[in-house]
C-alpha cells in the first residue's frame, strides 16, 4: 500500500534527531542503512509537495505516489547511486527544469560530450588523451542503439519544459557512469562500449573507462565549433568582428550586470558599431530584472543601433530560466531579432527555486516555487525569428550558423559594408 502524505510528513520530521552534518559525497553513503535511504525518501516527497509551486502540474499524484511507493519497496536492494538514480527518476516527474536533485557530481564521468543533432548524435568535446573520439556518432552502447539510450536518459529529465531542454540535457547524463548502469544504458559503470563512425564516417568501435571521481568536467579540453572571439571575461565580454562594423557580445552570467553593461555602453558609444550581436546561446539564468535596466533600457536610448536588422539576440536549447525571460524582453521591448534556435525554457512555466537537502544523505534538491507567464500564445519555447540551429556540418567546419544568419541578414539590409 502506497504511503500517505501524514505518514511521509511523520516520517520527515522524524529525521531531525542524528542526521549527519556532511555534504553529499558517495565514500559517505556507505554509513547509510536501507532505512536512512527510505527516510530521505520520504522528507524528499513532502518537502516537494510543501514547497513546489504545484507539484502535480505535470504527473498525477496517484502516479507520483505509485513511483515512490516502487522505489521505496526496492531500496534494500539497490546500490547507493542506484538509490540516486531512482531519487533524480523521481524529482523529474515533476516536469520542470528548475525542480532537480543536484547528483552530477556524485557520479563517475566518461570522458566525453555529446551533441544531439538532426542526423544524429556526435562527440563534440573530449580530454587529449581520447580525442580519437572526437567527432564521432555514436550508434549504440554496449550494444544498445541511440534511440532506446535517448529514452532510458529521459526518464531522469525533467519532461514539462520542451524538445530544446530534452537536447540540452541529455549529453549530461549520458556522460555519468553509475547513473548509465543504473538506468540499464551499460552494463558496468566502470567501462562502456561505443560504437559508430568516427569523423570521417569509417565504422569504429572503441572501449571507454570514466574518470576518477571527482575530477572536473574542464579537462574536456579539446572541442570541435566555432571558436568563440577572446574577450576579458568570458562570462560577460564582447568583440569587434572583422572590421570593427559589428560587436559579439557574449552573454552567459548576471553577476555584476550593472558594472558590466556600464562598461560595454561606454564602448559603444565611443566607437558606435552598425550591427550588436547580443549571445544567450549559453545563459542558464540569474536575475531576469538586471537585464531590463542595465541592457535593454540603454538600447532603447540608442536608436541608430536600436533597429530591425542591427540588433540581433541569438538564442538556442541552452537559454533557459531568466535568459528566456530576457530573450522575450529583447523581442518585446527592442527591435531586436531572435537568431538560431528555440529556447530551453517555456515562457508560461514554473520558476525561482526552494533548496533543500536530504538529511540523511545531504544530497540539495531544488524545486520550483512560482508560476510565471511570459508569452500570451502559450508557445512551449521563445522561438527564433531567423531560424539557424547548430548542425554537424557547421560544426566540423567551426561555422556558427546563428552568428552568420545574423550577419547575412544585416548585410541584405545594407547596414554591414561587407562580410565581417
Amino acid at each position: 500500500m502506497s504511503p500517505t502524505r501524514r505518514e511521509l510528513l511523520v516520517a520527515a520530521a522524524a529525521l531531525g534527531i542524528g542526521a549527519p552534518l556532511y555534504r553529499a559525497h558517495p565514500s559517505t553513503f556507505s554509513q547509510m542503512t536501507g532505512r536512512h535511504w527510505q527516510q530521505d525518501l520520504a522528507f524528499l516527497y513532502a518537502e516537494l509537495q510543501e514547497n513546489h509551486r504545484d507539484l502535480f502540474h505535470h504527473t498525477p499524484e496517484g502516479r507520483f505516489r505509485s513511483a515512490i511507493s516502487d522505489l521505496h519497496r526496492r531500496i534494500p536492494r539497490l546500490r547507493p547511486l542506484e538509490i540516486v538514480a531512482g531519487f533524480q527518476s523521481i524529482v523529474a516527474l515533476a516536469g520542470d527544469g528548475h525542480t532537480f536533485l543536484s547528483a552530477g557530481d556524485l557520479y563517475r564521468s566518461f570522458p566525453f560530450e555529446t551533441a544531439w543533432f538532426d542526423d544524429g548524435v556526435r562527440v563534440v568535446r573530449t580530454t587529449p588523451e581520447m580525442q580519437h573520439l572526437l567527432g564521432m556518432q555514436i550508434k549504440s552502447i554496449d550494444g544498445r542503439p541511440i534511440a532506446e539510450i535517448s529514452g532510458r536518459l529521459d526518464s531522469v529529465i525533467p519532461q514539462a519544459e520542451n524538445a530544446w531542454y530534452l537536447l540540452s540535457q541529455r549529453p549530461e547524463r549520458l556522460r555519468r557512469a553509475e547513473l548509465l548502469a543504473a538506468l540499464g544504458v551499460i552494463d558496468s559503470p566502470d567501462h562502456v562500449r561505443i560504437q559508430g563512425d568516427d569523423i570521417a564516417g569509417r565504422p569504429a568501435s572503441f572501449d571507454v573507462t570514466p574518470l576518477p571521481a571527482g575530477l572536473p568536467d574542464g579537462q574536456l579540453e579539446i572541442a570541435l565549433g566555432p571558436t568563440k572571439p577572446a574577450t576579458p571575461d568570458p562570462s560577460f565580454g564582447w568583440a569587434r568582428l572583422g572590421n570593427g562594423e559589428a560587436v559579439h557580445l557574449q552573454f552567459r552570467r548576471y553577476d555584476d550586470l550593472a558594472r558590466k553593461a556600464a562598461a560595454l555602453f561606454d564602448d559603444l558609444r565611443a566607437a558606435p558599431p552598425r550591427v550588436l550581436l547580443i549571445d544567450l546561446r549559453d545563459n542558464r539564468g540569474g536575475n531576469y530584472t538586471l537585464p531590463r535596466e542595465h541592457i535593454i533600457e540603454p538600447l532603447q536610448n540608442m536608436p541608430a543601433l536600436n533597429r530591425k536588422g542591427r540588433l540581433h539576440v541569438l538564442i538556442g536549447r541552452h537559454t533557459f530560466s531568466a535568459a528566456m525571460t530576457n530573450a522575450s524582453d529583447f523581442r518585446r521591448e527592442t527591435e531586436a531579432l531572435l537568431v538560431g534556435e528555440p529556447t530551453g525554457a517555456r515562457p508560461n512555466g514554473y520558476q525561482e527555486l526552494h533548496t533543500f537537502r536530504l538529511p540523511h544523505s545531504q544530497i540539495r534538491v531544488a524545486c520550483s516555487i512560482r508560476h510565471y507567464r511570459f508569452d500570451s500564445a502559450g508557445r512551449d519555447a521563445i522561438y527564433p525569428d531567423l531560424h539557424a540551429p547548430p548542425d554537424w556540418p557547421s560544426l566540423m567546419h567551426k561555422r556558427d550558423n546563428a552568428v552568420e544568419a545574423a550577419l547575412a541578414y544585416a548585410q541584405a539590409a545594407g547596414h554591414l559594408a561587407g562580410p565581417s
